[in-house]
Formats: C-alpha cells, sequence, structure tokens
C-alpha cells in the first residue's frame, strides 16, 4: 500500500490471525448498528514494551545481541512496520475508551513505519554493537507483509493523542530490561508456535 491505511479503508488481511481480528471489527460494527451496542474499536501498530514475547523481533533482537547469537533477519529486513510502546497504547486505549464518541474506530501508532533492518540497526546501536554481528540475512518469511503503516489522524484531532516514547527511548528500556533478565531468557524458545 502506498498511503497509511485509514480506518474505513477495505480490510485485506492476509494471516487467518488478522482474519480473526478482521472479522471480530465487523461483528462489532454489526451490534454497534443494529443493537446499538455502545462499543469503540482500536487498532493499534505493533506494539513492544519489556516482558514481550521472544519470538518478536524486538526482544529476540536484544536477547540475541546479549547472548552472542545472530538474529535471523529474514528478508535483509526490507519490511516497513510501525512500533509503538505499549505504554503509549495503554494511553490510546484509555483516551478511547473516557473520551470517543461510541462507534469509533480508531487506528493508533507512530507517523511513519521503519524498516526492520533500520530497527534492528537502532537495536545494535542500543547494545553497543556493530550491526552485523547482531544479524544474518536470511529469506524472507512466508506470508511477510511488506508494509504495515496505519494512519492515525481520527485520534490525534478526535483525541489529542500522540506517541510519547521514542524508538530509541523505548530500545534503550528494552535492553535494560534484557540484561537485568538475561539469564533467565536464556532458555526460553525464542520461535513462534503457530497453534490452531
Amino acid at each position: 500500500m502506498d498511503h497509511a491505511a485509514r480506518e474505513d479503508d477495505p480490510i485485506r488481511p492476509t494471516s487467518p490471525y488478522a482474519a480473526s481480528k478482521a472479522a471480530f471489527d465487523l461483528y462489532l460494527i454489526s451490534v454497534s448498528s443494529v443493537l446499538k451496542f455502545p462499543m469503540n474499536i482500536i487498532r493499534p501498530s505493533n506494539a513492544y514494551a519489556p516482558g514481550q514475547q521472544l519470538h518478536r523481533v524486538i526482544p529476540r533482537a536484544v536477547l540475541c545481541g546479549l547472548t552472542g547469537e545472530k538474529l535471523p533477519l529474514q528478508g535483509g529486513g526490507r519490511a516497513e512496520k510501525s512500533y509503538m510502546h505499549a505504554r503509549d497504547l495503554a494511553r490510546a486505549i484509555l483516551m478511547v475508551a473516557e473520551k470517543a464518541p461510541l462507534g469509533r474506530v480508531y487506528n493508533a501508532g507512530p507517523l511513519q513505519p521503519i524498516s526492520i533492518r533500520r530497527l534492528v540497526e537502532k537495536i545494535a546501536d542500543a547494545l553497543g554493537m556493530p550491526f552485523d554481528q547482531l544479524c544474518e540475512v536470511t529469506p524472507d518469511r512466508l506470508g511477510q507483509d511488506s508494509r504495515y503503516w496505519l494512519d492515525c489522524s481520527a485520534i490525534r484531532q478526535d483525541l489529542g493523542w500522540e506517541p510519547q516514547i521514542s524508538i530509541e527511548e523505548g530500545l534503550a528500556e528494552m535492553v535494560a530490561w534484557g540484561r537485568t533478565y538475561a539469564a533467565q531468557l536464556t532458555g526460553v524458545s525464542k520461535e513462534y508456535v503457530l497453534r490452531a
């Protein structure tokens, strides 16, 4: 997509997980309009924070850097995604719950996406190590979206929400978390397991 996805753009899920989220959004919209069910929907970009599952790129890269493993950089990190700290997401959810008119759908995320390569470069910087020491290029992941980017102008205009935690600040927090818990996390699987 050559533009940030708006709340009213057609929903085009590219995975079973995305399809299940889209289906429930449509269900809520239908019961809201027909039955006047009081609800709002928030569609956030990727959130990260200390304690996140280790198959996610940020905690996995941090732990790989701390333990000397190489992060597999799928497709060279060409894909672009949008990341925000979980505390910024929590503020968005609270603002929507407390202030938004009922029945509205809001996207929440940063203004611009970042390539996974650039994100991993920033993680390497936060770890104080060279980028090529942190990762190795691997083939792209099956079903990888090339870009995940949301237009969040509605939540900004209606509610005044903006992300407050920069990616650099958030990554520094992730590195501090990783250093604190590296010994306990070393034996935990970093692989994603698809469950039916």
